[in-house]
């Protein structure tokens, strides 16, 4: 699974969307105006996934064979699922 923990500019604080292989993209449904991407977290297939299609970019594989991203490594993999 692979979630999204991030920032909406109306103040309400740290929002967290999940998303699947196969889901629509999560900018599609996302008010991308002021919107401010924190963390990614990916495992399994999402984490796959990631691996497949976003060449260079940094694994820090976690226990469990995780990862997160964070700052402008998550809002690039946000704007590109």
């Amino acid at each position: 699974m692979l979630y999204i923990h991030y920032n909406l500019p109306d103040g309400e604080g740290m929002k967290e969307r999940e998303w699947h292989v196969g889901d629509h993209p999560p900018n599609e449904f996302m008010e991308d105006e002021g919107l401010e991407v924190h963390t990614v977290y990916a495992d399994g297939h999402e984490l796959e996934h990631i691996e497949l299609h976003f060449q260079n970019l940094p694994l820090t594989k976690r226990k469990g064979r995780s990862c997160v991203w964070r700052g402008d490594l998550a809002r690039f993999i946000f704007d590109n699922l």
